[in-house]
């Protein structure tokens, strides 16, 4: 994604992000996902303003979610093994 902020030279921003994600069954009851994010700001001399990056929308770390980064560029890699312990049964009692 591209995007502008912006439109003289104090608040001039041009912002590329990606993100990408995938998820793979390793056995029956195992899994595996990836995710990846990425942003990059131009120029890199940017206002204090624009300068969130990690905390801020989709860009926050696992066990990291009250805390902030600021920067012009970053990025994040998540990878997740999981494996199914029991079945969920819903019972209704009536």
């Amino acid at each position: 994604m591209i995007s502008k902020q912006g439109f003289n030279s104090k608040m001039n921003v041009w912002q590329l992000s990606a993100k990408g994600q995938g998820s793979w069954h390793i056995s029956p009851k195992m899994f595996y996902s990836i995710s990846a994010l990425g942003t990059v700001k131009l120029p890199f001399k940017q206002p204090y303003i624009n300068s969130q990056l990690l905390g801020y929308s989709d860009m926050t770390l696992r066990g990291y979610e009250n805390y902030v980064i600021d920067g012009v560029a970053g990025g994040i890699l998540n990878a997740t093994l999981s494996k199914q312990l029991a079945n969920s049964v819903l019972i209704y009692l009536c």
